[in-house]
């Protein structure tokens, strides 16, 4: 966790899978310290292929319509509500913006002047597994704080 733990911000990347999960349930940990914001971000394309999960144990919905802000937004705020206790400390606010989950986390952590950047890890396992996804690896070359990288408990 970060040392210096007065008004920090924390972001965090989630897409509804459960590295994402995991990441935001470190960044709740460590937001918890102090007088911590935690600001929790989703990222959307207009792709026709693209699906979005609404909890955490709910199916992948294919997002096929102009809502597709709308849909993120009911998605994170699902998420948040089912994995950021009400007993949280800190203040969380919520971000949904369209681009390149990389790009658009990178981005974020620099306006808010960020302390920490938490992202999931897909773990997928054997040589691809020893490589990290495109995401985490974009964030820890180009964020201006602190990336964890939060790899899925089975």
């Amino acid at each position: 966790m970060s040392q210096n733990n007065k008004n920090r911000t924390v972001v965090v990347g989630i897409d509804g899978s459960p590295s994402s999960i995991d990441a935001l349930g470190w960044a709740v940990r460590d937001a918890e310290v102090g007088d911590s914001t935690l600001t929790v971000a989703m990222a959307w394309r207009a792709e026709p292929s693209m699906a979005v999960k609404t909890g955490a144990n709910s199916n992948w919905v294919p997002m096929t319509s102009p809502e597709y802000e709308d849909t993120a937004q009911q998605s994170i705020n699902s998420i948040v509500a089912e994995h950021v206790p009400d007993e949280f400390s800190g203040k969380v606010t919520t971000v949904v913006r369209e681009g390149a989950a990389s790009q658009v986390l990178v981005e974020l952590a620099t306006e808010l002047h960020a302390s920490a950047l938490v992202v999931g890890s897909r773990g997928l396992g054997g040589v691809t597994g020893m490589m990290l996804g495109s995401v985490s690896d974009y964030c820890i070359r180009n964020a201006p704080c602190t990336v964890v990288v939060v790899r899925h408990q089975k």
